[in-house]
């Protein structure tokens, strides 16, 4: 089952909506958690939304890092609105009654 959650943003001090959805799609399946980003209009004009960083934590403990700047030496993943992102599946080996957290870094 998919989830959609608006990604904040901080800017000077301040949470803010970012105009911008990523929908998690956790497959018990494959084992893996499924990532896409979209601007929640696609008839707006804005900057690019770039997507630098994931962190994935089970509640054992387990980590998952994504970095998507390549040692940030690249910009990451950027996209404009009317325009969705889909990442490769992140491996995700927990049971359906346990939790995790994600967390992403990126920036209009």
């Amino acid at each position: 089952m998919a989830k959609t959650y608006e990604l904040m943003t901080l800017r000077f001090g301040q949470l803010a909506a970012s105009g911008v959805n990523v929908q998690l799609k956790q497959s018990q399946k494959d084992q893996s958690l499924e990532l896409s980003f979209s601007f929640q209009q696609d008839d707006i004009m804005s900057l690019p939304f770039n997507i630098y960083a994931i962190l994935v934590v089970t509640e054992k403990g387990e980590t998952i890092w994504r970095d998507l700047t390549a040692a940030c030496t690249d910009p990451g993943i950027g996209f404009y609105p009317g325009q969705k992102v889909e990442l490769d599946p992140i491996p995700l080996k927990i049971g359906p009654s346990e939790s995790y957290r994600v967390m992403i870094w990126g920036q209009k």
